[in-house]
């Protein structure tokens, strides 16, 4: 997903009569599945690969862009790379991440870091704070196999497993002893936030398949799955997290009409509370928020 992170004002104001000016124009970012946790019936998501960030950052001059301009790029005091502008000002800096953790980045308009980097306009800082969340789940009272969801960036659907089935995780029956999960590494950069969606396919839980509306609507008030998120960007918190006793975020007890909302950013991850996705039953009205 490529992002568009927020520019200060002060920098915004200053790229039209500054001289020479750096500011980051676009991120784009790819987070991984990295494990299932638990006994999952079956796994569906791809698990691996390496979370990365690529930041385009353009320099400009008086407000016009400015091609074939050296820029240094920089964690802390070490550098790491380096690159010459196109003709569209825009330079373009790759990141890799195998460890979780903060990372302290600037782009400079040159060879050597400025003595006052927060106030030049050579220079620009980014922070990515490299995620790990672990999602966890038990089934409290249902009686069949269900389909897990997860949308990063985009809406989870009401139907996700049909309309958008790239963003089923797995099918699962945890009990409430014997919890499931899985853990998704996600890098945010400063300026940025990364919005996570969670569902599942439990719509009732009637001994037969294919009940009607009406029982379905019944059962359905005691067909309940409870979720919840951990993260971290410490790495010695990373089994704790992953495990579920340390670093939770929030969650609450859902079905097939009600999805939880998180909200990832480089400073933190939030919950943004349980809302009702599609109102299938009359019971449902005022039990949540409507999903926006």
């Amino acid at each position: 997903m490529t992002l568009k992170p927020s520019i200060r004002l002060i920098r915004l104001a200053r790229t039209a009569v500054a001289p020479q000016m750096i500011n980051v124009e676009s991120q784009a970012l790819t987070a991984i599945l990295r494990e299932y946790v638990g006994d999952w019936s079956s796994k569906i998501a791809q698990v691996g690969g390496i979370p990365a960030l690529v930041s385009t950052l353009r320099v400009s001059a008086f407000g016009k862009p400015q091609g074939n301009v050296p820029v240094t790029f920089w964690l802390g005091k070490e550098k790491v790379g380096e690159g010459l502008t196109d003709e569209n000002g825009l330079v373009v800096f790759p990141t890799t991440y195998t460890e979780i953790g903060v990372y302290d980045y600037q782009a400079v308009i040159g060879e050597t870091l400025p003595l006052l980097p927060e106030g030049s306009p050579r220079a620009t800082r980014f922070r990515v704070s490299v995620w790990l969340i672990a999602v966890h789940a038990r089934n409290q009272t249902d009686v069949w196999l269900r389909w897990v969801g997860r949308a990063r960036w985009r809406s989870l659907p009401h139907i996700f497993w049909v309309d958008q089935p790239t963003s089923v995780v797995g099918l699962g029956y945890p009990n409430v002893d014997r919890p499931i999960g899985f853990v998704d590494v996600v890098p945010v950069p400063a300026g940025t936030t990364v919005p996570i969606e969670l569902g599942v396919s439990a719509f009732c839980n009637t001994p037969e398949p294919d009940p009607s509306p009406a029982k379905c609507c019944d059962y359905a008030k005691n067909t309940w799955w409870e979720f919840f998120l951990c993260a971290t960007n410490d790495p010695t918190q990373i089994p704790a997290t992953v495990r579920g006793t340390a670093n939770k975020i929030g969650g609450d007890k859902v079905n097939l009409d009600y999805h939880l909302k998180y909200e990832a950013s480089s400073t933190g991850v939030s919950y943004k509370g349980k809302f009702l996705k599609y109102q299938r039953c009359s019971w449902e009205a005022g039990t949540a928020p409507l999903d926006p």
